[in-house]
């Protein structure tokens, strides 16, 4: 297999790692979009059970409130009867009686005010379809709605992170192979020269290494990442196709190995990534 050829099976596998990677952003906006939504939906379950809330302690103001002034009324009436009914009247009975009588037009101010106030909270009930009558029941409903609503931004937010770590993944992917696929370029524009440099430096970078151990290493990972067992036929054939593609002296196994387990990080299967590279390999 020729140079040229070995780097362009390299480049289209690289290609098909990071091509989720705007489908990733794109979901990942997508999801911030969505909690967005949600959290204004969750802000309007609570406005709406404070709407609830604010009625149910509006109407019993009112209720204790037309008691009050019920007593007070009967309180005025029998100070007045009596002070009517005295024929020397004190001044202690005469500020009796005023003061009752206040008493009684605070309590008609504040009544009639409770009364506007309730009506006003009944029609925004209205408008929010919820039925005043019972209250009760559309409360437990919008607690039950917000619980859920709740719930669905955990999953959401989990999801979203389960999407940046995916992004980043892929993005060193897309970084372990930027010099990689900037030789490539280089390589299909016709210059030799370029290829024999990179052909050297790989094999100096290779030489540090100890291949045995790195390969085990990375096929351990690579194990690991695509959840097969030792023996699997899936993993034994990404193995046999790293050697034989190292073969062509263009790559080591161990990279063969590193592009393999690059691919299995950004979501490919073992015959996926056995399919990317079979070309290669033929």
């Amino acid at each position: 297999m020729s140079n040229n050829t070995s780097i362009q099976a390299l480049l289209n596998a690289v290609s098909n790692a990071v091509r989720p990677f705007s489908a990733l952003e794109n979901a990942s906006k997508n999801l911030k979009i969505e909690i967005q939504q949600t959290q204004e939906g969750i802000a309007a379950l609570d406005e709406q059970l404070a709407q609830v809330s604010r009625f149910r302690q509006s109407s019993r103001d009112l209720a204790a409130t037309r008691q009050q002034l019920q007593a007070a009324k009967a309180d005025t009436a029998a100070l007045a009867l009596a002070f009517k009914n005295s024929a020397n009247p004190t001044r202690q009975q005469a500020a009796a009686l005023d003061e009752a009588r206040k008493s009684v037009s605070a309590l008609q101010i504040q009544s009639g005010a409770l009364r506007l106030s309730l009506q006003q909270q009944r029609q925004a009930l209205l408008a929010a379809d919820i039925a005043p009558r019972n209250l009760a029941r559309a409360q437990q409903q919008l607690k039950q709605s917000a619980a859920q609503a709740n719930l669905k931004m955990v999953a959401q937010q989990q999801t979203l992170q389960q999407t940046t770590d995916r992004q980043d993944k892929l993005n060193q992917t897309r970084e372990r192979y930027r010099k990689g696929q900037a030789l490539a370029g280089q390589i299909r524009s016709g210059s030799s020269m370029v290829l024999d440099v990179a052909k050297s430096g790989v094999q100096r970078a290779a030489s540090l290494l100890r291949p045995g151990y790195a390969f085990a290493e990375a096929s351990s990972q690579l194990q690991s990442t695509l959840g097969l067992e030792n023996n699997a036929p899936q993993l034994q054939a990404l193995q046999a196709q790293a050697r034989s593609l190292s073969h062509s002296g263009s790559f080591s196994a161990i990279e063969v190995v590193q592009q393999q387990l690059a691919l299995a990080q950004a979501g490919s299967s073992a015959d996926e990534i056995f399919g990317t590279n079979a070309g290669g390999a033929d």
